[in-house]
């Protein structure tokens, strides 16, 4: 059951991901709801359940979106495999939690891509990279995060209920 909620949730916050929240941006940047749900994964259902998820989400990510396959992929899945590593000792119902993970993620995720993205097109303005995206994407994301989270949560517990 787990398995499916998960497949299906991929496949929501993807489309999302590339059409509504393209659109809803805050100062030229769109929140990052698919790294909000591999953060979720991570913390809900721990380090496997994580990277599991994180390698589809992204691997999904990089198709729909046309970037280059298979850095989205690498990247979600250490997160989500980190986040469900560092998060077993924390009160995972607790939202100032799930803010400092997904800002921690998100942070993560936007160095890593723009180092990648560096090596890979050449010449970036790491400081326009900074201030202009990076920042503003971490804060939006964030924010975005904590409501994600009280829904999947409600919709995670009822699915662990009904199958034990």
């Amino acid at each position: 059951m787990k398995i499916a909620f998960y497949i299906f949730s991929s496949l929501v916050f993807v489309a999302l991901q590339t059409t509504i929240f393209r659109e809803l941006t805050f100062i030229g940047v769109a929140p990052q709801i698919c790294l909000v749900l591999v953060v979720v994964a991570g913390m809900l259902s721990g380090k496997e359940w994580g990277a599991i998820c994180g390698a589809g989400m992204g691997l999904l990510y990089d198709i729909v979106s046309g970037r280059i396959v298979g850095l989205n992929a690498i990247l979600f899945m250490y997160i989500g495999f980190f986040v469900g590593v560092l998060c077993k000792g924390f009160f995972k119902h607790k939202r100032i939690v799930v803010l400092f993970f997904t800002a921690a993620a998100e942070l993560t995720y936007s160095i890593l891509y723009y180092f990648f993205a560096f090596f890979i097109w050449g010449q970036m303005n790491i400081i326009y990279v900074f201030s202009k995206i990076i920042v503003p994407e971490l804060l939006y994301t964030t924010v975005v995060a904590v409501p994600i989270y009280v829904l999947m949560e409600k919709i995670n517990d009822y699915i662990e209920r009904k199958t034990f």
